[in-house]
């Protein structure tokens, strides 16, 4: 059972749509699979251990009662005040470590102690020359460290006698009233020191139910409500709707993309309109750029493409059919994206390639698999045996960690043509390769296109314009609608002067003036 909810929140919490992971701390959510365990293990438990702690408590409880209701009384009234002038204590104490004696001398003892385990900040230290300020820097926060311990042991030192004191107190007026009832012959003097160990039993007993409820309530129930909460929520872009089943070949789909007066804004940011009302139709097959100034809704277009969001106004066509009437995973099986940054799972090389390839009638064959790296540019480096010793069976790391920028562009270009796609999205594909392997990676892209038949509808974000010498058609954005649309040599040319485009081609032409000077 327990696998199984474990299997359940996983699935819950990946398939959430865009809007649920931007609003909640996924670190959180992801924690809740690490805690299923404790949380069922704990509410199979709460009952007999309530049921077993409370039997303890009433049965002493009518014990100290039969032997003096009225030192039970009593006991009962300054147990409780005892418990209230320790939390008080608490909390001063606790106040004045804080807000006197602590300042931030930990945070910014640990935020040093950081640099050391951060392979990027150590390199930033050692490319500054920081190496004998921070050592400074550190000697000082570990002299204002080691005087906090001391204030904080100071101050240990004050209130734990008040501590001893008050618990004293409350023994000895406990001695006192007993030993009065004992003199009035009430109770037996015997049983006065048992009866006040059983006392003192008998409220740990208590203060240990409110304690484990309290924390049941925080460590176990909230995560649990949590958990409710997440497998109840369905995600407003549902993976499964409409049924994957009823969905047409993709061949047989016409992948013309049409935006319809699009508006958008992120569900985080409604107040923030990122298109407005923008139209633009791509044709089966067609190579279309789109470029602008950073912010202007480039990116925003590939993700409503993937269906990530729904628009807030219009409409999005594919093969002139509503992109809502097609199933979401039929979409993103059929639509490849490069990104300039990609997460690839700690898998290998050959996993990693494989990655998205489930949805294939067949599963690609060795051949199939090379062919796509030789695609990529990226086939000799992956069999390297002095970069990978088990070839394309070596583990790439967390997030690709062993590959530099490049070989991960590479490595995400031969994934997504290995997938066959029926649109190609490029964000800055190639922002991380010379100027070579640029042009080499935009080759294999015009021969996948050709591979396709000319049917494979390519779109490229870019800031350089040599990222679109292939493209049929540009599209300019500015504050989230187009601006200037037509063929790059069209736009060299009748581009007004102070226009987007005219601003980008100057800054290009500049760039390569200054290099033939």
């Amino acid at each position: 059972y327990i696998r199984e909810l474990k299997v359940d929140v996983f699935k819950a919490l990946v398939s959430q749509d865009m809007e649920f992971i931007e609003r909640h701390d996924m670190t959180e959510y992801s924690s809740l699979i690490l805690k299923v365990d404790n949380v069922c293990t704990c509410l199979w438990n709460l009952p007999m251990t309530t049921i077993d702690m409370v039997a303890r408590i009433v049965s002493s409880s009518l014990l100290l009662w039969s032997q003096s209701y009225k030192l039970s009384i009593m006991m009962g009234v300054i147990l409780p005040l005892r418990l209230a002038v320790n939390y008080l204590l608490q909390y001063i104490r606790g106040y004045i470590e804080a807000s006197v004696i602590m300042v931030d001398v930990r945070g910014s003892f640990g935020s040093i102690m950081g640099t050391l385990m951060n392979n990027v900040a150590f390199q930033t230290l050692r490319s500054f020359g920081r190496e004998v300020v921070e050592t400074t820097v550190y000697a000082q926060k570990l002299k204002a460290h080691e005087r906090y311990m001391e204030r904080g042991r100071l101050l240990y030192n004050v209130f734990s006698p008040i501590d001893s004191l008050v618990d004293k107190l409350v023994e000895v007026s406990g001695y006192w009233y007993g030993s009065k009832l004992a003199a009035d012959e009430e109770m037996d003097a015997a049983d006065l020191p048992s009866f006040l160990d059983v006392s003192y039993t008998t409220f740990d007993r208590v203060q240990y139910l409110y304690a484990h409820l309290m924390s049941i309530s925080e460590d176990v129930l909230d995560p649990a409500e949590r958990m409710y909460n997440l497998l109840h929520t369905k995600p407003k872009i549902g993976l499964d709707s409409p049924p994957y089943d009823s969905m047409l070949s993709p061949d047989s789909v016409e992948w013309n993309i049409q935006f319809d007066n699009v508006d958008f804004s992120y569900p985080t940011r409604p107040a923030a309109k990122i298109l407005k009302g923008i139209s633009f139709s791509i044709a089966e097959g067609k190579q279309v750029g789109v470029m602008g100034e950073s912010g202007c809704g480039k990116s925003t277009l590939f993700s409503l493409i993937l269906r990530l969001y729904d628009v807030q106004n219009g409409a999005i066509l594919i093969g002139g059919k509503n992109i809502t009437s097609y199933n979401p995973l039929w979409i993103r099986q059929n639509v490849a994206i490069v990104s300039q940054s990609t997460y690839f799972p700690f898998r290998t090389v050959k996993e990693n390639l494989l990655y998205g390839c489930e949805h294939m009638d067949s599963p690609p064959t060795i051949e199939e698999l090379h062919d796509a790296m030789r695609l990529a540019r990226c086939e000799e480096l992956f069999f390297d045996t002095n970069r990978f010793p088990q070839q394309w069976h070596t583990d790439i790391g967390r997030n690709a960690e062993k590959l530099s920028g490049g070989e991960r562009q590479r490595l995400s270009i031969a994934r997504s043509a290995l997938r066959k796609p029926k649109v190609l999205l490029l964000d800055e594909a190639t922002s991380a390769l010379d100027e070579e392997l640029q042009y080499q990676v935009q080759e294999a892209v015009q021969e996948l296109h050709r591979r396709s038949g000319r049917k494979l509808t390519i779109v490229t974000i870019a800031h350089r314009l040599s990222n679109f010498r292939h493209v049929d058609i540009l599209l300019v954005l500015e504050n989230g609608a187009v601006v200037e649309e037509g063929a790059p040599s069209y736009l060299a040319k009748n581009s007004p002067e102070n226009s987007v485009f005219r601003k980008f081609y100057l800054r290009h032409t500049e760039a390569l003036q200054g290099v033939s000077e």
